[in-house]
């Protein structure tokens, strides 16, 4: 082959690998969902880790007896008391629809709450299924046992409930527990409003006001947690607002709440459906886990499917805190992630503060029950269905700095927790003065 000729080959080729190469350049688009991905790693660290046990937690557990109803909502004893269940080896779930379901009020038994659905998937987890055997998938918000019939029940909203037969020796030492207990618990006295049956604690007395400290975590941290490369991020201040951002996300740190916010630009508001919550769950809690970001006691509390998102609420002295917001969106005791789709995170945001040291407490009385209900029940409108009524705790600001935990009754109306204010009780005195 002559000279030329090869030298022509060579040239071709050389042309055809710059034009690929060209190409590759210009139509190269990188998968930019991976800057807030359910799978992303972080090398920043804010908090601690935490387990699927811890945050996912009964909001309290009732013990019916055919004469009283006693409960509580002391961590430490729901957690012996589902170390218990827990441990119990189950077996296949059969299916029964609620009109189905023997009336519960002439049994003993356990009634185990949870603040909002949990999927049977993720929980199945937690529980002692027996080797070989997975819970079908559904969603359930509450337990129940009957003591005197060793069944447990997955009740779910939409009326279709699960049970299965547990071992009677089991439950017996079960029994055991609670009846060892029984004069540590509150009386619950039981009320019907409208459909639903209400049960709330008779005496309220031992709930004080609660002042705190307040630490402040740095923007530093977060950044260097949450974006993809820390070094190219930008930063843009304006009145009480310092904007973070690359060309994907961004981050907002309000100076004034000390709370942020972390969105992915690229990712749209979609609705994501009930069946989609395991994932989703198990997603926020990876997602948080990942740059160690829980402070202080957040558990998962609510799920919002019209937005897609996922609420862990601060807890103190195990009673859910709320706060006063400005605004719809900006809530300082709730961790929250909403999700763009199954695989990517869509927006996470947060107070970027934690408790410091107790200061100081004060004796307090909160309202009776038959009161707070009574002013509930007159203000329900005609389409507004009560499906719960609790106690928590109000957070707000002291001082500028420092923090107050004050007692209040709250309750739950077509799944949006509302707190009962002054003016619905026809006024009551400034208990902060």
């Amino acid at each position: 082959m002559k000279y030329e000729s090869i030298k022509s080959i060579v040239l071709t080729i050389l042309v055809i690998n710059s034009m690929v190469l060209t190409y590759g350049i210009w139509t190269y688009q990188p998968d930019y969902s991976r800057t807030i991905s359910s799978e992303e790693t972080f090398e920043s660290s804010i908090g601690v880790t935490k387990d699927v046990n811890t945050l996912i937690q009964p909001l309290k557990i009732l013990y019916h007896q055919p004469e009283w109803t006693k409960g509580t909502v002391e961590a430490k004893e729901i957690n012996r008391i589902m170390r218990e269940i827990t441990a119990w080896p189950l077996s296949y779930l059969y299916q029964e629809n609620k009109e189905d379901k023997e009336d519960g009020s002439q049994h003993e038994r356990i009634e185990i709450i949870f603040p909002d659905i949990v999927p049977s998937t993720t929980y199945g987890n937690v529980l002692g299924f027996r080797e070989g055997i997975s819970p079908p998938i559904f969603n359930f918000d509450r337990i129940e046992v009957e003591l005197d019939t060793s069944i447990l029940y997955f009740i779910t909203p939409s009326g279709t409930n699960y049970k299965t037969e547990v071992d009677g020796d089991a439950v017996e030492e079960l029994k055991e527990i609670l009846d060892s207990q029984n004069e540590q618990y509150v009386l619950y006295e039981k009320h019907t409003i409208k459909e639903s049956v209400i049960y709330m604690p008779t005496d309220t007395t031992d709930l004080v006001i609660d002042y705190y400290t307040r630490e402040e975590m740095g923007p530093e941290e977060f950044k260097n947690a949450l974006f993809t490369d820390p070094d190219i991020v930008d930063l843009e201040r304006s009145n009480n607002l310092d904007d973070y951002h690359d060309s994907t996300s961004f981050m907002r740190w309000h100076t004034s709440f000390k709370w942020m916010r972390f969105v992915n630009v690229l990712e749209k508001r979609r609705w994501l459906s009930d069946s989609h919550l395991s994932k989703l769950l198990e997603g926020s809690i990876s997602y948080v886990n990942r740059h160690e970001g829980w402070t202080d006691d957040y558990r998962y509390f609510q799920w919002n499917f019209t937005k897609s998102k996922i609420s862990f609420r601060l807890f103190h002295k195990d009673y859910p805190v709320f706060t006063q917001k400005e605004s719809d969106d900006i809530d300082l005791a709730a961790i929250e992630l909403a999700w763009g789709s199954i695989e990517n995170l869509r927006e996470y945001s947060r107070p970027y503060f934690k408790l410091g040291d107790p200061l100081e407490e004060k004796g307090d009385v909160i309202e009776d029950a038959i009161t707070a209900l009574d002013s509930i029940e007159a203000m329900l409108g005609d389409d507004e269905l009560l499906q719960d009524v609790i106690i928590g705790y109000a957070l707000k600001e002291y001082n500028g700095r420092n923090l107050i935990f004050n007692p209040e009754w709250y309750y739950r109306v077509n799944n949006r927790w509302k707190q009962l204010n002054e003016d619905e009780l026809g006024g009551k005195p400034n208990r902060l003065e």
